[in-house]
């Protein structure tokens, strides 16, 4: 069998596992084999296959942030040095602040291939810094960073670079703290610290001066040379203090770190003590304050946790309470290309989302979307039919699609009396009661054992119609073949009906249904 032949195969056979992981690994194993391994002289039909094998791959996997850098560097090894940039482009857009390895790889290929002007690589790293240099994990990056600027020649960016570096919680904060302190006395004062706290520096020194006993006269050079070796011992104080603060702050976020086992994607579950860690590590940044941390953590989160949508709600909750609807929007559309279609209540809380924003026709676009691939899905056929009842003040819009759910073969018969209740209530709004009476009547021979639909049918009626209708109703009740304690639970909402909407003697009936409910158990209902 040729390559291409078990290419076909294997493909043929993931058209019906969509979601098997391993099956798209092997596939990828074959495609990279085509033409005795994928190189510059290859085929351009080879090359093509390489393409749609990864991007579907990718685009059912979009986390797996290694596939990422592999289908780049194939890209870049066969000599298409610019769609390997765009590859890296989708991946970190994807994958965002959740993955250092993929921003330090990305940026070591924009090193490699720019040549002259290297504006576009430091604005890349810069790019990378924002997403991921909060990164517990980040200290590989920040050396590649330095790197660049060190090769650069530039010793002040480094020197700027190392005291931005030492105030973040990182891993090797101290290393980057010894690099400081090795490259400080060869930066000229003023380029020390801020211009601000080079101010209040000298302040300090003029006035600890004053407050000296009376010295001997000195030259101006040797006060200059007093003053610059008195700020030096100062910043070098200041630096201290940063270091054991930095430290505080490593050490808080150890306790959590040191926890995570599975910091990468995989389709597998992410065990409950690991999750249990990401929710407590989330909780302690929401009480730190820090947006910037707070969204890496969360970050962090939905890459380890998988294709499980808890730590996608939490994010876009945090984003939504703190008013970042942008943010907010694109962690929904991301969420949705990652998650799979059965991860319904995500989707819905876009589609809500969306609705809030006033943006209508996105929110009923991301019901059909589910409905497209799960047609059974109450839920989703429910809330979509609430978008035209609430927005669009069409509550025949919501009829025909609750109609629609009702007449469908895809929506069991076990589930379709939660969607005639809301038919029928939405039928009450307006004010369409008898036609909601006849349907009800004409669905319980239909449902006669479903106890949802007897006991929402009694509702309905007790909110709808007189007593003696009701009473009806739950002698059709007692008829039906439902458990013994399914019709205890009806005839109790029955009783508590009869003492506060019954007419005079009602109670009469009361302890009639009170004895039915309490005799023994070995007479019939």
């Amino acid at each position: 069998m040729t390559n291409r032949e078990e290419w076909d195969k294997r493909y043929q056979w993931l058209s019906g596992r969509p979601d098997d992981f391993e099956g798209w690994q092997n596939l990828i194993e074959v495609v990279e084999r085509l033409d005795g391994g994928l190189n510059k002289t290859s085929g351009d039909e080879d090359v093509s296959l390489f393409r749609f094998t990864y991007d579907k791959f990718l685009e059912r996997f979009p986390l797996m942030h290694g596939f990422w850098i592999r289908y780049a560097g194939l890209e870049f090894r066969l000599g298409f040095t610019e769609r390997a940039q765009e590859v890296y482009e989708r991946a970190v857009g994807v994958v965002c602040r959740g993955s250092v390895e993929l921003w330090t790889r990305y940026c070591t290929f924009k090193v490699l291939v720019t040549v002259g002007d290297q504006k576009p690589v430091r604005q890349l790293f810069e790019r990378a810094a924002q997403s991921i240099g909060r990164h517990y994990l980040s200290h590989v990056f920040w050396d590649k960073y330095l790197e660049f600027e060190e090769r650069e020649g530039d010793i002040l960016k480094v020197y700027k670079l190392l005291n931005r570096i030492v105030n973040i919680p990182l891993h090797q904060y101290a290393r980057f703290f010894e690099r400081l302190q090795r490259l400080r006395p060869a930066i000229a004062l003023e380029n020390l610290v801020s211009g601000n706290r080079l101010q209040q520096f000298r302040a300090e020194y003029q006035l600890d001066r004053e407050e000296q006993p009376q010295q001997l006269k000195k030259t101006e050079i040797q006060l200059k040379i007093e003053e610059e070796k008195d700020i030096r011992e100062r910043v070098a104080a200041h630096h201290i203090q940063t270091y054991q603060k930095t430290q505080t702050e490593v050490m808080k976020r150890w306790r959590y770190e040191s926890t995570i086992r599975r910091p990468f994607f995989h389709v597998a579950w992410l065990d409950e003590e690991e999750m249990q860690n990401w929710r407590n590590y989330i909780d302690f940044e929401l009480v730190e304050g820090n947006r910037e941390r707070i969204c890496t953590v969360y970050e962090r989160a939905i890459v380890a946790s998988g294709l499980n949508e808890e730590f996608w709600l939490s994010y876009v909750r945090y984003l939504i309470t703190n008013e970042r609807f942008a943010d907010a929007y694109t962690v929904f559309v991301r969420g949705c290309s990652v998650l799979p279609i059965g991860r319904i209540e995500f989707r819905h809380q876009f589609a809500r989302f969306c609705e809030a924003r006033g943006r209508i026709e996105l929110a009923l676009s991301v019901y059909r979307n589910i409905l497209k691939d799960l047609p059974s899905s109450v839920e989703t056929i429910i809330s979509f039919s609430g978008v035209y009842c609430r927005v669009n003040s069409s509550l025949e819009g919501g009829l025909v699609v609750l109609e629609h759910g009702l007449n469908s073969g895809d929506v069991s018969l076990t589930d379709k009396p939660i969607l005639l209740i809301h038919y029928v209530k939405t039928l009450a709004k307006l004010n369409r009661l008898q036609e909601a009476n006849e349907l009800l009547q004409e669905y319980a021979k239909i449902f006669a054992d479903s106890y949802y639909f007897w006991r929402e049918y009694l509702r309905f009626t007790m909110a709808h119609a007189d007593y003696t209708t009701v009473q009806q109703v739950f002698e059709q009740v007692k008829g039906t073949q439902l458990t013994e304690h399914q019709k205890k639970d009806i005839a109790h909402i029955y009783m508590d009906y009869v003492l506060s909407q019954g007419p005079d003697r009602a109670v009469q009936e009361y302890f009639s249904v009170d004895h039915l409910v309490h005799k023994h158990i070995s007479v019939a209902f």
